[in-house]
């Protein structure tokens, strides 16, 4: 069984490899932060609501 570590590198990679570009995997809990909210609120995209 992979670990979470394993899982994670492993959907970030195959989405870079298949989009042909850089990929950031972000917690749903992480926009709760108010700096890194503004920091992407102009360059997110949501492709799976949680």
């Amino acid at each position: 069984m992979a670990s979470r570590f394993d899982a994670y590198f492993g959907l970030k990679e195959s989405l870079e490899s298949l989009l042909g570009r850089p990929v950031d995997l972000v917690s749903p809990v992480a926009p709760e932060n108010p700096y890194f909210a503004a920091s992407v609120a102009g360059d997110s995209h949501e492709v799976y609501p949680g």
